[in-house]
């Protein structure tokens, strides 16, 4: 379901934002696009094999006001 081809991230750095309980910032939300499994593959050519798509994406867009997203509140996982 995701929305990263394999050469634009390799899922092995990823992070999470943990946001504290009352506060809110304003983002945009919805499904991902199913792409193409690498960047530079056709996503037209019936050949071409694609992620699925649809799991549920945020953007955050980067600004400097009481909205934005506090750094400390973004750290690094390990999914595995």
């Amino acid at each position: 379901m995701s929305a990263l081809c394999e050469d634009w991230n390799d899922m092995r750095e990823m992070f999470v934002l943990e946001q504290p309980p009352g506060d809110e910032i304003t983002g945009l939300v919805g499904p991902a696009a199913p792409p193409p499994q690498k960047s530079t593959m056709d996503p037209r050519a019936r050949t071409t094999p694609m992620f699925k798509g649809g799991g549920e994406q945020v953007y955050f867009k980067r600004t400097v006001t009481a909205n934005s997203v506090n750094p400390l509140w973004v750290r690094a996982i390990t999914l595995w």
